[in-house]
């Protein structure tokens, strides 16, 4: 045997090392370049790969904290999902995020493929080609998306791992099974993968194994440890979620507007389409009418596989038609079930093929041929054709990925901008950051330890939304498919770019940017000229990409991007305001709908010294203004949960803090309570004495575990 033969057994014999070798192609380009590779930017690079980068720095500068205020203003860190005993944090934390995100996504690959592969040979007892293909087909629909944290692609090894926990009989089976559900939640997100992950795993072993007394007691055991890491997060999300831009959704809006039946029924339709995989039912077919429909495995992975896809469009349907009836549920996405259909259509083609292998080898010796050749040469000319086809799709798949990398950047194009970094240098008090949403996001300026005004937020408050629907409101009423996409949904908390603008974008046509410079705005990021006589540009790269250039030059300057960082336009705002200001007036309102509609109207300088109040919220002593002339604001300490002022002034008036409002946020003037209430229908606003001289914010949640005094 020559070593070609030799080094080609041992690949057939250990999988172990084949799934490796998998694992490495499959992540390729995610890794070939070290920090200038391929990095998915939708739903990743645009949102968590940043939060994690700042959010990991946070905690070896100020501890553990509950407020995250580096986007949309300020939100809740743990209805956000950002648990500090969490796989991707602790990544961040020690590595380089290039490096920490590549970890992330090999594991990804690693886990979902070869415990595919363990759970077909080991439980399933199919044969080692077939298992072998599930474990591919799987890793290779393994979603990339690092907010899933390993929950999806580590599912298959805990269906593994809870069969050989539930029949061994080793006495720390309950120690085993315990530290089994911590890592998995330390792994996993309540919001993203354990509600659907924990129910398919009941559904899965309700199907393929006698449920007693040990089992029931093992997987409450494993269950129960899961929810304990969550609790907080759990708690975190009862609390705010009523108050939240989710708590009125019924199903995400469509571009042509609010949900009803015939816009549904077209979505239903299409989601169908999307998710059910003709292969998966042809094989489910074929293996059925062999099997006489008699393999009740095969019909168990069949049934799971549609409840996946077909059965996540009926959730939403009756969503749609109780969403009244299931408070902060209508804004809880309950149709995650699709992202396990490639796992569980991998297992039913699995299953069908080795019921073609074993039929097929019936009938050879039923017919007395060269049974082990024939049927060895037939079926592996099948197996090739199917692996290839496989091949092919991750050809595919690299293909896109290409394209994405030098359209939309890598992890050096977007986080290693230079003129950035020196804002930050240069920065000694609080600022926000926006960013027009033509070829960036929102959230890339989080990477930098800056707080952004905007982002792609899962939770924050309903009063935020419609104050940003404000701030885009010019652009809105020209372009209906964004109303909809931001008033019915709202995560994307963006200065969506103009679609009929090419070149420059005249910023007042499109945004008010009074009501940025009252939120703090500072800069103002873009990859296209902006004109505004406010906007004072700072930065302009020698060679920026211009609408006249031929697409040959713009392909050569974004892919020198790659290797340099993106070439930004930087623009201070001449009129924001500081984070902390006083006003010496009031104005009340009956609605925040009427306030927010003055508030667009009116100029900077109105609102700095104009406090605007909904009447439920004024107090009898706020009419007792002795109005100030002069008064000092100096900042002592700033940190997500605390926030400590020195003030002087010589009189009553208001002071005025741009960080979104929550009623956990507590105020001591001079060491006594003071009533924080909502300031221009969400921003802080506390009413000082003339004797005021120190203010103390600080965060103080209910699941918070250190209470504040």
């Amino acid at each position: 045997m020559n070593l070609y033969q030799r080094c080609f057994k041992i690949l057939i014999e250990r999988k172990l090392i084949l799934f490796l070798l998998i694992t490495l192609w499959l992540s390729l380009e995610y890794i070939g370049l070290g920090p200038y590779s391929y990095i998915r930017i939708h739903d990743t690079g645009d949102s968590f790969v940043t939060r994690y980068i700042v959010f990991a720095a946070d905690f070896f500068k100020h501890g553990i904290t509950y407020w995250f205020p580096y986007m949309g203003s300020g939100v809740d860190r743990l209805a956000n999902d950002l648990l500090y005993p969490q796989f991707a944090v602790v990544l961040f934390g020690i590595f380089p995020g290039w490096f920490a995100y590549q970890i992330i996504i090999v594991t990804q690959f690693f886990l979902a493929g070869y415990f595919t592969y363990r759970l077909c040979k080991d439980h399933l007892k199919l044969s080692e080609v077939v298992s072998v293909f599930a474990g591919i087909a799987f890793a290779l629909h393994c979603n990339d998306l690092i907010n899933f944290q390993l929950g999806y692609a580590g599912f298959p090894f805990i269906l593994w791992a809870i069969e050989k926990i539930v029949d061994s009989n080793n006495k720390y089976r309950y120690l085993w099974i315990a530290l089994l559900g911590v890592a998995y939640s330390f792994c996993s997100s309540f919001v993203w993968t354990l509600p659907f992950t924990l129910s398919l795993a009941l559904l899965w072993f309700a199907f393929r194994r006698k449920i007693n007394f040990n089992f029931i007691l093992l997987f409450s055991i494993f269950s129960f440890f899961i929810l304990i890491v969550q609790y907080s997060a759990v708690y975190s999300l009862l609390l705010n979620s009523h108050a939240s831009h989710r708590a009125d959704w019924g199903l995400q809006a469509s571009s042509e507007g609010p949900i009803d039946s015939l816009v549904y029924l077209r979505v239903f339709l299409l989601g169908i389409k999307r998710l059910l995989s003709p292969m998966t039912i042809l094989f489910a077919f074929i293996g059925l009418v062999i099997s006489r429909f008699k393999s009740r495995p095969l019909i168990y992975l069949f049934l799971l596989f549609m409840f996946c896809t077909l059965g996540v469009s009926v959730i939403n349907l009756l969503k749609m038609f109780f969403k009244d009836h299931i408070s902060f549920l209508a804004g809880f996405q309950l149709d995650r079930y699709y992202e396990l259909a490639p796992l569980f259509g991998a297992l039913t083609i699995a299953w069908s093929l080795d019921l073609i292998r074993e039929n097929l080898n019936n009938w050879l010796i039923v017919n007395n041929k060269s049974t082990k050749s024939a049927m060895y040469s037939i079926f592996t000319i099948f197996m090739v054709i199917l692996f290839s086809w496989q091949f092919y799709q991750s050809l595919r798949v690299k293909k896109d990925h290409v394209k994405t990398w030098v359209s939309e950047g890598n992890y050096i194009a977007n986080y290693q901008n230079e003129e950035l970094k020196k804002i930050v240098k240069n920065e000694d008090e609080p600022f926000r950051i926006a960013t027009v949403n033509r070829r960036l996001h929102p959230a890339y300026a989080n990477a930098y330890g800056m707080e952004t005004i905007d982002g792609y937020i899962n939770l924050y408050p309903k009063s935020y939304q419609k104050y940003w629907a404000k701030i885009i409101e010019p652009l809105t009423d020209k372009d209906r498919t964004k109303y909809y996409y931001f008033n019915y949904w709202g995560n994307r908390v963006y200065l969506f770019s103009p679609k009929e603008t090419t070149g420059e974008i005249i910023f007042d046509d499109f945004y008010r940017l009074n009501l940025l410079s009252l939120a703090n705005t500072k800069y103002i990021i873009s990859t296209v000229p902006l004109r505004n006589d406010n906007l004072l540009i700072i930065s302009k790269p020698e060679s920026y990409e211009s609408k006249d250039e031929p697409m040959s030059k713009k392909f050569m300057k974004r892919i020198m991007e790659n290797f340099k960082g993106k070439n930004l336009l930087v623009y201070k705002n001449r009129e924001y305001l500081p984070r902390f200001f006083f006003a010496n007036k009031v104005i009340i309102f009956d609605s925040s709908k009427d306030m927010l509609a003055e508030m667009s109207v009116t100029d900077v300088a109105s609102l700095k010294s104009t406090v605007y109040i909904e009447r439920k919220y004024f107090k009898e002593n706020h009419k007792n203004i002795d109005s100030y002339a002069n008064a000092t604001i100096k900042l002592d300490k700033y940190s997500p949960d605390r926030l400590e002022l020195s003030v002087k002034l010589d009189g009553s008036g208001f002071l005025v803090v741009s960080n979104t409002y929550s009623p956990y946020w507590k105020c001591k003037v001079n060491g006594s309570n003071v009533d924080i209430f909502p300031a221009y229908s969400t921003f802080w606003g506390i009413f000082l004495e003339k004797s005021a001289n120190k203010v103390e914010f600080y965060y103080d949640p209910p699941y918070k575990v250190n209470k504040s005094n």
